[in-house]
């Protein structure tokens, strides 16, 4: 009886077939020097986020890491454009 159901969750899960995929989110936090985004950004991350700074792109050395960093920061630069 109840195992029927997870008979079915299992085999759906066999054949590669997301079951009950939790929704991603992104949170964009913007403010002044000294706002708390950078401690906002790391409490989320003990909630099971991923914090990614802003300014690691200023602080990051390795040349495929300034390359995404440069490209995210025109592609914010057009967007803000529009």
């Amino acid at each position: 009886m109840g195992c029927s159901g997870s008979k079915g969750v299992e085999a759906s899960a066999s054949k590669g077939v997301a079951i009950n995929k939790p929704k991603q989110r992104i949170i964009w936090l913007a403010g002044c020097s000294s706002a708390g985004k950078t401690f906002t950004g790391d409490y989320l991350a003990t909630r099971g986020y991923t914090h990614i700074d802003g300014d690691m792109g200023n602080q990051i050395d390795t040349p495929e890491m300034k390359e995404m960093w440069g490209n995210l920061h025109g592609a914010m630069q057009a967007f803000m454009a529009k």
